[in-house]
């Protein structure tokens, strides 16, 4: 009964959004897509690439963005700069406007942690509409990410498991995992956050799914992959804004084979 009570919260909290690499979670998002399914005109981001490799991430790279359906209020690239924002510490450096489109060059990031996916967001101050404007690119593992552990790893939330086995990570092996707060409490409300966060942190790719979610406590299963993962430790992080702690909370567990 608990569960079929969990599964119906689910469905009442969000619909599911399908990424790149079979990853979903569960959130409403009204895209450009949608909005053209129902006839709506709604201003996005294109860019000139289909996704980012990891080696990228690390040694550099450009991208060009394009704003459609809305207008650009600025060519000036230091203004430009400061209304940009990517979800990965990546410092991006726009050198060209030009017909609506943002030409970047975005540093290498030498320490950066395993991400399966990147998040650039204009704000809407350099745009002709009402909201910011954001796109999401899945990140191709093309050099295999780092498994070490975070130095500040299980100091606040940590993994019911001492210790993981490879197989647990494979689809239908129905494993539970429980993450549990020291400290804090996890937001009220969906737990779209809480399974994004996961997902977009962690060094092994899968679909999250949140069963149960207490003050200190969420529960959640991952429907993998056909193939055995590799890494040594599975890390993974909570964002700020999955907790009242307002800080990136590290979790790492060794894995078995």
């Amino acid at each position: 009964m608990k569960k079929i009570s969990y599964v119906i919260g689910a469905l009442l909290c969000s619909a599911a959004l399908t990424t790149a690499h079979g990853v979903t979670a569960h959130e409403f998002v009204y895209n450009p897509e949608s909005a053209q399914r129902n006839s709506i005109n709604m201003p996005s981001l294109t860019t000139n690439i289909n996704s980012i490799r990891y080696s990228d991430l690390l040694y550099g790279f450009q991208l060009n963005i394009s704003v459609d359906g809305a207008k650009l209020n600025t060519n000036n690239v230091n203004t430009i700069k400061n209304a940009t924002t990517l979800s990965t510490p990546n410092v991006m450096r726009p050198y060209r406007i030009a017909n609506n489109t943002i030409s970047y060059r975005i540093s290498g990031e030498h320490d950066l942690r395993a991400v399966n996916f990147v998040t650039l967001t204009l704000d809407q101050a350099v745009v002709s509409t009402a909201q910011s404007l954001s796109i999401t690119l899945p990140v191709i593992h093309d050099i295999t990410p780092p498994d070490q552990p975070h130095e500040n790893a299980n100091t606040i939330a940590t993994l019911t498991d001492k210790s993981l086995h490879a197989d647990d990570f494979l689809h239908g092996s129905e494993k539970v995992f429980t993450v549990t707060l020291e400290q804090g409490e996890f937001v009220q409300g969906c737990s779209d956050v809480i399974a994004h966060s996961i997902m977009n942190s962690s060094n092994i790719q899968g679909i999250v799914r949140i069963w149960r979610k207490t003050a200190n406590k969420v529960e959640f299963i991952i429907e993998g992959s056909h193939y055995q993962t590799n890494v040594g430790n599975w890390n993974f992080e909570l964002e700020p804004n999955t907790t009242n702690l307002k800080q990136t909370l590290h979790v790492s567990t060794p894995i078995q084979y």
